[in-house]
């Protein structure tokens, strides 16, 4: 899922970042600019952000910036009927991302549960080997 923080959360670039932006604002931050990391601090450290719109900026608004590329996002980020069952289940008082630049693989901390497609693959916040349910999301082809 990509993690987008609205253009008034990210003091750094003033406009919209993905995780895809890591390696852009790497250059010009020496820690680590993860978009989760900068949720947490608007949410816990500075109270800047609710935790509601946090979600809601990490998962349906990413999903909605991807519906013109895919239909296939019109059933991400949604908790509903029909849509795909990808959901993280975390501790909001503790959740935080450790990985860097130079540990990309760190697993965040506060992580109880992840449902992948409705597959358990994060359990008791111990991944869970040989088990890969996702599917790519892959935008449509424009044929001449």
């Amino acid at each position: 899922m990509a993690v987008p923080m609205g253009t008034r959360d990210c003091p750094l670039t003033g406009r919209s970042t993905l995780a895809s932006d890591r390696p852009v604002l790497a250059r010009f931050l020496p820690v680590n600019p993860s978009p989760v990391l900068q949720c947490c601090a608007l949410v816990r450290d500075q109270g800047r952000l609710t935790l509601l719109d946090a979600v809601r900026k990490m998962s349906l608004m990413s999903a909605q910036r991807l519906e013109a590329a895919t239909e296939t996002a019109r059933s991400k980020g949604r908790l509903q009927v029909g849509a795909d069952a990808d959901i993280v289940v975390f501790d909001p008082a503790h959740f935080e991302d450790r990985a860097t630049y130079q540990h990309p693989d760190l697993p965040s901390v506060g992580t109880r549960y992840v449902f992948v497609a409705g597959t358990l693959i994060v359990d008791g916040g111990r991944i869970l080997e040989g088990v890969a349910p996702g599917r790519p999301i892959l935008a449509h082809r424009h044929t001449p």
